[in-house]
């Protein structure tokens, strides 16, 4: 059941293409505070904490704690919440690392809905590039994170924002970026076809799909499916 539950819902939000950012008001407690851990970006409201409320019942942390934690502020620091249960004010987890930025209780929707406009109207696949580089980076060593840059660079490289990006700084204005996989030279309407990115890593395309071939990492097991998972509703204007 913990599996098919609670880390399969983390699993969702690291997996996801878009960057996925926490909104935290209140107490995130658990799981709660899990799920923020997962997020690509965490607001936190003034007034929210943070809890490993696990141990203060006996239990062991689930939902992927273990894994996130020491990956953002390291083992020992991670012990001291997991093996006390104290609650974390806002302004210690952003001290700590767990958290972005905090704003006044009245801010936070204004604040996270101001982050999520900024990067809809961005580059949308060289977002979901870095963000499969950056997670992937964590479990690997420098070769295949090398190797990894370079493979998305090319990738990259075949989208129209890719090249609007480099025309608007020789001509010295402001880029306008359309997002989505569209190449340079694709007819108006059509997508061109890349590799997907799953579980971090980015998979071989297909036989006959145009663009690079090169791959990095291995591809996931026969029964998962290589489209990445459904990101989580609420999202604004991603395209």
């Amino acid at each position: 059941m913990i599996r098919g539950g609670a880390q399969r819902f983390i699993a969702a939000v690291l997996d996801c293409e878009k960057p996925v950012i926490a909104a935290v008001n209140g107490t995130a407690a658990g799981i709660g505070a899990h799920l923020a851990f997962a997020c690509d970006l965490v607001l936190a409201a003034e007034s929210a904490r943070f809890i490993e409320v696990f141990v203060r019942r006996g239990l062991v942390p689930d939902g992927g704690g273990a894994y996130l934690l020491p990956r953002l502020i390291g083992p020992q620091r991670a012990k001291e919440l997991m093996f006390f249960g104290d609650a974390v004010p806002a302004t210690e987890a952003a001290r700590l690392g767990l958290v972005n930025r905090v704003v006044p209780d009245g801010e936070l929707a204004k604040a996270s809905r101001e982050w999520a406009e900024r990067l809809a109207a961005g580059p949308t696949r060289a977002l979901a590039l870095t963000k499969a580089l950056v997670n992937a980076s964590l479990d690997g060593d420098r070769g295949a994170a090398f190797a990894a840059e370079a493979t998305a660079q090319e990738i990259n490289m075949t989208t129209a924002d890719a090249q609007e990006g480099v025309a608007s700084f020789v001509a010295r204005r402001r880029p306008t970026y359309r997002g989505g996989d569209r190449g340079a030279a694709a007819p108006r309407g059509a997508r061109r076809r890349l590799p997907p990115v799953h579980h971090g890593r980015l998979i071989r395309p297909p036989p006959g799909t145009p663009g690079p071939p090169g791959y990095y990492g291995s591809a996931p097991p026969a029964a998962t499916p290589a489209r990445p998972p459904r990101c989580a509703p609420g999202t604004t204007g991603w395209r």
